[in-house]
C-alpha cells in the first residue's frame, strides 16, 4: 500500500504536464521584363509638293518656332527642283511663310501599353458571427475549445478559450486564453494586436505593418522584432485560410504566439472526407512543409462550412499526438 501511495504524486505530475500539452495546442507554434508592348511608333510621312513661286508678302510675319518635333526616318529621297527652293524667303531661311509651307501630316502619337493589371481573387465571404466548439485530445487528457469570431465594418476579433474537462480538470482548471483583433482587406487578415493568457502568463503584440515592426510585451520587457509583410497570428491564420481557400497551396507565413514570430510553409495535400460529430464532411488538408517531425502541422479544412477549421493534429514528442476536433458550430445573431 505504501508503494502505491508513493506512485500517486507521480501520476498527478505527470497528467499535469501532460495537460499543459494541451493548452498549448490551441497556441500553435506556426512560423509562411516584362516586355512593354510599345508598337514603333508610325513613320511619319513628308511630302514635298510642288508649288509655282510667289513673291513674298510686303512684311513677313515671324513665327514662334515649333518644339522640336521628334526624330523621323528620313523620306526616300526626292529630286528637288532649284526653283521651289529659291522661293523660300531669304530672311528666314528655316521657315515658310504662312501661304507657302508645305503641308505635312501630324506626328502620330505613340499608343501607350495598357496599365498592368493585378488579378486579386475575391475573398471568401465568412459569417459575421460564429461560435465553434472544439474537443481536444492528447492521450488520456481531455479539452475543450471554444473559438469565436466577430467582424463589422472591415475589422474583426476572434477570441479562443481552452481549458480541461474531466478528470484532468481535477489537476489543472486554468485555461489559455487568447484574442487577435486586426483588419479584413482585399488580401486576407492583417492583424494589429494578439494577446495570450497561460494562466497566470501573459504576453502581447502589436502589429506595426506601417513601420514593420512587431512589438512584443512579456511580463515588464518589451522588444521589437521586424514584421514581415505576411504576418498572422495563431488564430488569425486559420480564419485567414478559411478567407483565401481553396488557393493555398505553397503558401507561406511568419505566425505569432505570443512569445516567438516563425516561419510556416503550408502546402496543400488535397481533398480528404473526415468523420467528425457532425457527420462526414469534406475538407481540404494541408501541412506544415519542411518542417522537423517534432514542428509538423495539420489542419483540416470543411469545404461545405466555409472552409473553417474542422481539425487540427500536431504530433508530440513520445509518439502521441495533440489533436483538436470540431464538435459543434452555430451562427450567433
Amino acid at each position: 500500500m505504501r508503494g502505491r501511495r508513493k506512485l500517486i504524486p507521480i501520476a498527478a505530475a505527470v497528467s499535469l504536464s501532460l495537460l499543459l500539452h494541451v493548452l498549448l495546442l490551441t497556441g500553435f507554434d506556426i512560423e509562411l521584363a516584362k516586355l512593354q508592348a510599345l508598337s514603333d511608333p508610325p513613320p511619319i510621312e513628308a511630302r514635298l509638293v510642288r508649288v509655282e513661286p510667289a513673291p513674298p508678302p510686303p512684311r513677313a510675319i515671324r513665327r514662334t518656332p515649333p518644339e522640336p518635333a521628334p526624330a523621323v526616318p528620313p523620306p526616300p529621297q526626292v529630286e528637288a527642283e532649284p526653283e521651289p527652293v529659291e522661293a523660300a524667303a531669304p530672311e528666314f531661311p528655316d521657315e515658310a511663310p504662312v501661304d507657302q509651307q508645305a503641308p505635312v501630316d501630324a506626328p502620330a502619337v505613340a499608343e501607350q501599353p495598357p496599365a498592368e493589371t493585378v488579378t486579386v481573387v475575391p475573398l471568401n465571404r465568412l459569417p459575421d458571427r460564429v461560435e465553434i466548439i472544439y474537443e481536444i485530445r492528447y492521450g488520456w487528457a481531455s479539452g475543450q475549445q471554444t473559438l469565436n469570431w466577430i467582424a463589422a465594418d472591415g475589422r474583426y476579433t476572434i477570441t479562443s478559450v481552452a481549458g480541461a474537462t474531466g478528470l484532468t480538470r481535477m489537476l489543472y482548471d486554468g485555461q489559455l486564453i487568447q484574442t487577435s483583433q486586426g483588419r479584413v482587406t482585399a488580401s486576407g487578415l492583417q492583424p494589429e494586436a494578439f494577446w495570450d493568457q497561460r494562466g497566470k502568463k501573459r504576453s502581447s503584440g502589436r502589429f506595426d505593418f506601417e513601420n514593420r515592426s512587431l512589438a512584443v510585451a512579456r511580463g515588464d520587457s518589451v522588444k521589437t522584432l521586424p514584421l514581415p509583410d505576411d504576418a498572422q497570428d495563431s488564430q488569425s491564420l486559420l480564419f485567414h485560410f478559411a478567407l483565401h481557400a481553396p488557393s493555398l497551396d505553397a503558401d507561406g507565413y511568419h505566425v505569432f504566439d505570443g512569445r516567438k514570430l516563425r516561419p510556416y510553409y503550408f502546402v496543400l495535400r488535397g481533398e480528404e472526407t473526415l468523420d467528425t460529430p457532425l457527420g462526414p464532411l469534406k475538407t481540404l488538408h494541408l501541412e506544415r512543409a519542411q518542417a522537423p517531425e517534432d514542428r509538423r502541422f495539420e489542419v483540416w479544412l470543411a469545404v461545405d462550412l466555409h472552409y473553417l477549421p474542422v481539425r487540427v493534429l500536431r504530433p508530440e514528442e513520445g509518439g502521441m499526438d495533440g489533436e483538436v476536433v470540431i464538435r459543434s458550430i452555430s451562427y450567433p445573431r
